[in-house]
């Protein structure tokens, strides 16, 4: 028995596994960049230095961060999100506001 043989048709079959579900992760990524619901109907520009959260009053603010000491709280969206209890909400990388279910909520 020739093991080298075997032992290459091993590696060869592991590496097509394993570009097989790389290709699959990396297409379920694209799909919306969302880990939710995509519920808003409004776009927001992002700027940078700026963190982005749905308010208590349902509006999207945009908090400065850290490194940007010039910067101010201010409202950004004009759509209101009605709130539901156990759900996350997100700006996602596409500008619309997102909810995603909690486990322990």
């Amino acid at each position: 028995m020739n093991t080298a043989a075997y032992g290459d048709t091993f590696a060869k079959h592991l590496n097509t596994n394993w570009l097989h579900h790389f290709c699959i992760n990396q297409n379920s990524k694209n799909q919306g960049d969302f880990m939710g619901t995509k519920i808003g109907k409004e776009k927001i520009k992002r700027e940078p230095g700026y963190l982005y959260y749905l308010g208590k009053d349902g509006f999207v603010w945009a908090a400065p961060m850290k490194n940007n000491k010039g910067g101010k709280k201010k409202k950004v969206g004009t759509e209101k999100i009605a709130r539901e209890k156990g759900f996350l909400y997100y700006l996602g990388k596409d500008g619309f506001v997102g909810k995603a279910k909690m486990k322990n909520a």
